[in-house]
């Protein structure tokens, strides 16, 4: 089980790190297309972190979706 917690920590990490990247280039007064954004982000380390791109854009949009909610 130490191998799964292990991952799983692993992958908390790296999505709170993504997150803290988009922090810093999206605002919910300037929206942008996960296009323009992964231009934008994609030689950051915290980008390349994150293997597949579906899990990348799909955490864009959780991302998207909060700071619209506030």
């Amino acid at each position: 089980m130490k191998p799964y917690f292990f991952m799983l920590g692993m992958v908390l990490q790296i999505k709170g790190e993504f997150m803290q990247m988009l922090r810093e280039v999206v605002s919910a007064d300037r929206p942008l297309t996960w296009e323009n954004v992964h231009m934008m982000i994609q030689h950051d380390p915290r980008c390349r972190a994150v293997a597949s791109v579906t899990q990348k854009e799909d955490w864009f949009r959780e991302f998207t979706a909060s700071i619209h909610q506030v």
